[in-house]
């Protein structure tokens, strides 16, 4: 998964993912034979020559201005969050965490963690590891609420039961990683972590490949619980300033629903649990 043309492979992957009727230029034709939108395509759109932005997606140039940037940026359709994914690959902007601060909660996330013991909410590390769960998250998710998500996502056997949408899960959970790691490309633990991935899911490579960023703060998505059924959850991620690059998560469910309904089973099961082992 190292390679030194990280700017030159994303540019090439991102162009070849918009169709030239996107971008105002004739559909395909039966003679076409580039996926997405052709160099000249790219280059006329970003107001730049062929030649540079041949230069840029072989690794002949390695430092474009700002100005390039923020055109092609737009030439390729990119969010606020792939802009700022394009300028890290020019300009690192990621904190690499110390080891041993990464292993254990930060202080004050581990005091909010706390609060939410009856609620479904763990803190993610800079490497989408868990590093600290509620107990309701351990009563819901089970092995979902340990060691790396991504891990469980593509190398456990159990994960496409635990997600009845996989497909949407893996794909959203690979573009948020990218979007997490920006700046960080030549980390040892993230090489590491890629490698095992790679190793271990064909389809983490394929989705990986496509270069796709997004640093969404919310979402949705269905997890599966033998015990307890399947429940659609809101959830959301609050970031912190804290060097640890951690995050708390926290999963809701809309009042009045079946979702809600098995929420509060799963409470209550913890009440249980805690009033038998005091007998």
């Amino acid at each position: 998964m190292h390679t030194e043309n990280r700017l030159g492979e994303f540019l090439f992957a991102r162009r070849g993912r918009i169709g030239p009727e996107e971008a105002g230029f004739p559909a395909r034709t039966p003679g076409r034979r580039v996926p997405g939108l052709r160099r000249e395509e790219v280059a006329s759109l970003a107001g730049i020559s062929v030649e540079y932005l041949t230069r840029l997606e072989r690794g002949k140039d390695r430092s474009p201005s700002r100005q390039v940037l923020d055109t092609l940026a737009a030439a390729l359709r990119l969010d606020s969050e792939g802009v700022r994914y394009l300028h890290s690959l020019v300009w690192p902007i990621g904190h690499t965490p110390d080891a041993d601060e990464v292993a254990k909660p930060a202080p004050g996330l581990a005091r909010a963690l706390a609060r939410f013991d009856n609620e479904i909410a763990y803190i993610l590390g800079p490497y989408f590891e868990i590093v600290a769960h509620s107990r309701a998250a351990e009563a819901f998710l089970g092995e979902a609420a340990h060691g790396n998500q991504l891990e469980y996502v593509f190398l456990h056997p159990d994960a496409p039961r635990t997600y009845p949408n996989w497909d949407a899960v893996a794909l959203e959970a690979v573009a948020a990683f990218r979007s997490m790691v920006k700046g960080r490309e030549d980390d040892a633990v993230l090489h590491a972590t890629l490698g095992r991935l790679s190793a271990g899911s064909n389809h983490f490579r394929s989705l990986w490949a496509r270069h796709d960023v997004h640093g969404h703060s919310s979402g949705t998505k269905q997890i599966f619980n033998p015990q307890f059924g399947t429940m659609t959850v809101s959830w959301d991620a609050f970031m912190t300033a804290y060097p640890t690059g951690q995050t708390l998560v926290l999963y809701t469910a809309e009042p009045g629903t079946q979702s809600a309904r098995i929420l509060e089973s799963v409470r209550q099961s913890l009440d249980s649990s805690t009033s038998g082992a005091t007998r």
